[in-house]
């Protein structure tokens, strides 16, 4: 979600984490978070057109996760809210509001890419396709979007870990440098939605409608160059994380988690 929103409502604020800094909020899995007269993400329960939003595991929701090129408003109640929202809104909630047609034939499409500095590659690519139509009685829409970034670019004035750097001398850096300028390293990532809506309208006040959206994500998250050192072993704070990746469960199944390594790991393992 855009960080338009905070701007145009007071007292919402959002917090997006591309990159990972060594203390913040959002944790080293760089999400995005969300404020509302305060409370985080904890705190304001998100719905998609009305439907609570859940997370199997702990319930950190990514809110850089969610597309909006199909969404026809972001509805924020702060502050008291109906206890239909369920449990936890404290602070007050929050529903994305899927897009309706509003004309007999509805057609839309777009897409777009973000290129290197130099124009020497793709960093980032994204699309959105949608179709609907409203007819007396009764309207459908179908839409889908996608983002997909491989990188993005480092500064030029960026200068990795080497011997002006705190702690190379003692051997903490040396050996160690997570970023080594260009690409950002694990700065990857793919979003894709697919919402469906079928509605009835058999008069001027009611409405029945059956919604379908299905959204998955993959994403890396780079370590924080604040002090461009990663201690050597055995100390080892720093981790990448991707996510998903299968890990077996207790029946020998897979399930979706997340996976975290470093370099400083690695090199211990060896």
């Amino acid at each position: 979600m855009s960080a338009t929103l905070s701007k145009s409502i007071p007292s919402v604020r959002i917090k997006e984490r591309r990159g990972a800094p060594s203390i913040n909020s959002s944790g080293a899995r760089a999400e995005g978070d969300i404020f509302v007269r305060g409370f985080d993400r904890f705190q304001v329960p998100l719905s998609v057109d009305g439907v609570r939003t859940y997370l199997p595991a702990d319930n950190r929701i990514d809110m850089n996760r969610f597309l909006t090129p199909d969404l026809a408003e972001v509805q924020v109640a702060k502050g008291y809210v109906s206890v239909l929202n369920g449990p936890g809104a404290e602070g007050g909630a929050i529903n994305l509001v899927s897009r309706k047609p509003t004309k007999e034939i509805e057609l839309e499409g777009r897409s777009g890419m973000i290129l290197d500095g130099d124009l020497g590659s793709v960093g980032q690519w994204s699309s959105y396709a949608y179709a609907g139509t409203r007819q007396k009685g009764y309207y459908a829409q179908l839409s889908g979007s996608i983002i997909d970034q491989d990188h993005f670019d480092m500064s030029n004035d960026f200068t990795p870990a080497g011997p002006g750097t705190l702690g190379f001398a003692q051997g903490i850096a040396e050996g160690f440098p997570y970023e080594n300028g260009g690409n950002r390293d694990h700065s990857d990532f793919r979003d894709w939605r697919i919402n469906t809506k079928v509605g009835i309208t058999p008069n001027a006040t009611d409405e029945y409608s059956i919604n379908y959206t299905n959204q998955q994500a993959e994403k890396d998250a780079p370590l924080s160059v604040d002090r461009q050192i990663v201690p050597a072993p055995p100390i080892c704070p720093t981790r990448t994380t991707s996510w998903p990746t299968a890990s077996p469960s207790r029946d020998g199944s897979s399930m979706p988690t997340h996976a975290r390594g470093s370099d400083c790991s690695s090199a211990r393992k060896g």
